[in-house]
């Protein structure tokens, strides 16, 4: 089931290549937007998804295409892509929240997909006031080993606003005392919206609660959606 994830497709076909070869490049299609651009054994690695190469030709004669109109039925109702990931919603622990406050960074184990915002959800154990006070808009996304973040000091510039904002992420990607040589996702966030007061947890322990919301622990790669997000508001406000 998962043999062709890209996690795995990108060592599986490193011996294929010409060890005489003066350019190595590796090029993934996928149905997620991938963010790594770490670089392996001196292979380039170049990653784009479906949608990407539709809206590189959108145009009125590409679109109405047979075969691009089939193509984009297909993505959308077999891989739910035009389902876009608003605001993704994880618990942090201390680290990533002294990150997230000092470096508008956020870092975590490698995954995929670009959502829009980020809002972290304090739990009790932080010592922070528990649920979510803050949305950062992503100003982009970057899958890497810490290590190396120098290297993509173009591809940050690309995101920020201003030169001060590059150096900033740069020094909150190196924050701890060891900086881990393992390959992690991060997110480069810009300041963030501050709430009065924080949106919680649906409590509780009957069925269904968290539905199109969180509840108890929140799962890896929890989006909702900005409609969803706003309904709890008012009952803040």
């Amino acid at each position: 089931m998962n043999s062709n994830k890209l996690f795995n497709q990108r060592t599986q076909y490193l011996t294929a290549f010409d060890i005489k070869a003066k350019q190595k490049v590796i090029c993934f299609i996928t149905q997620e937007r991938d963010t790594n651009k770490q670089i392996t054994n001196d292979v380039s690695i170049i990653n784009t998804s479906w949608l990407e190469i539709i809206e590189l030709f959108n145009t009125k004669n590409f679109i109405n295409k047979d075969i691009v109109k089939s193509f984009l039925n297909f993505s959308t109702r077999n891989y739910k892509m035009k389902q876009l990931k608003e605001i993704l919603i994880q618990d942090v622990n201390i680290e990533e929240i002294d990150r997230f406050e000092n470096f508008n960074v956020y870092g975590r184990n490698q995954t995929f997909g670009t959502p829009l915002y980020f809002a972290p959800y304090f739990t009790r154990n932080t010592g922070k006031i528990e649920g979510i006070s803050n949305l950062s808009k992503i100003l982009g996304i970057l899958t890497l080993r810490p290590l190396d973040i120098d290297n993509f000091k173009s591809d940050l510039e690309g995101f920020a606003n201003n030169k001060e904002q590059v150096i900033t992420w740069i020094n909150g990607v190196k924050n701890g005392k060891d900086i881990p040589t393992e390959t992690y996702t991060y997110y480069f966030l810009d300041n963030p919206l501050k709430f009065n007061r924080p949106l919680r947890k649906d409590g509780g322990i009957q069925k269904g609660r968290g539905k199109d919301w969180i509840a108890a622990q929140i799962p890896p790669n929890r989006c909702v959606s900005f409609i969803d997000f706003v309904k709890h508001i008012p009952e803040l406000m």
